[in-house]
């Protein structure tokens, strides 16, 4: 019974350090080449060992704090040299200065410094992002950052989880080439006209006549003499169509049919017109020629009579003074 149960035993073991081995093998395997939407998770402590580097030592107003500060999501990109990127994003931005990150391999007990660009800033909402590299996506950051009310450095720690396709509302600096699907080749084998099942012989099929072949002389005797239209028949009519442009068209169409048709030609007068209009006229000017000079007589009398009293006048006014002083003296 005893040296049964050691290979149980053994085989237990086994399998556990397999197990253990393997998810650890797979929860580090890195992501693809692409660009993914990730939750970012602020710690005021350290992730793993729990430490606290900043220096107020308050767990609970420090944790508080920082996820005040740390947007909620964050982008990681992965480009054709498998090189990783996050770009975080973080708020209270006009009250920080001086913002600098470290990166750490999770396990691992020592930090990189990296540098870090500004990809985009909005002051109204008061945050900005910023981008660096990480060695993986299970990677922490290490940040720290001088807070002007505090008047001193504050540092904290991220981490990233639950990659998602997609980019957000994130500014993205690699492009990820669409996979494109080859077109199906195309068979070399021609294809077999279809087999009729009809066993009967084919119905022979009537030639058919050409649209350019004369019509026959029955139909040409059927047809109704041509009888000359009239302007008004040459008119076509209105169609019933819907469409109010074809409707407008066919309106001009009519109307410029119709005064083709329909030519207006213009009516002269004869002689008899001409020679009443003509008498007419002449009398209407021997009138006014008659009344203008009765107008234009009694003027000159007039004026002729004033004329005689005013010389009539002169000779009296005349006389009365020469003549008639020396009458007297």
């Amino acid at each position: 019974m005893v040296h049964r149960k050691k290979p149980q035993r053994l085989m237990c073991c086994w399998l556990l350090l397999v197990f253990v081995f393997g998810s650890t093998a797979l929860g580090a395997q890195a992501a693809d080449q692409g660009i993914y939407l990730a939750t970012a998770k602020p710690h005021y402590t350290h992730p793993v060992s729990g430490q606290v580097e900043d220096s107020g030592n308050n767990p609970v107003l420090g944790q508080s704090m920082t996820e005040s500060m740390v947007y909620s999501k964050a982008l990681i990109e992965v480009d054709t040299n498998g090189k990783m990127y996050v770009t975080l994003r973080l708020n209270l931005i006009d009250s920080v200065k001086n913002i600098a990150f470290q990166v750490q391999r999770r396990g691992e007990s020592t930090y990189s410094s990296v540098s870090s660009s500004v990809m985009q800033e909005n002051l109204k909402q008061n945050w900005a992002d910023y981008r660096l590299p990480i060695p993986a996506e299970s990677a922490i950051v290490r940040a720290s950052v001088f807070v002007v009310p505090m008047g001193r450095d504050v540092i904290f720690y991220m981490d990233f989880s639950d990659l998602q396709a997609g980019s957000g509302d994130f500014v993205t600096s690699i492009k990820v080439a669409a996979a494109a699907n080859p077109p199906a080749p195309a068979s070399s084998t021609p294809a077999q006209p279809a087999q009729s099942t009809n066993t009967l012989p084919p119905s022979p099929v009537e030639p058919q006549q050409s649209a350019n072949a004369p019509l026959p002389a029955a139909s040409a005797s059927l047809a109704p003499a041509s009888t000359p239209a009239t302007a008004s028949s040459q008119v076509p009519e209105p169609s019933d169509a819907g469409d109010p442009a074809a409707a407008l068209e066919e309106s001009a169409t009519m109307f410029a049919a119709g005064n083709e048709a329909a030519p207006v030609e213009p009516s002269l007068p004869d002689a008899a017109t001409l020679l009443a209009a003509a008498e007419g006229l002449n009398d209407a000017l021997s009138d006014a020629a008659a009344e203008t000079s009765e107008r234009a007589i009694w003027p000159g009398i007039l004026g002729g009579l004033i004329g005689l009293a005013a010389l009539g006048a002169v000779g009296w006014l005349a006389y009365r003074r020469f003549v008639r002083k020396k009458v007297r003296a």
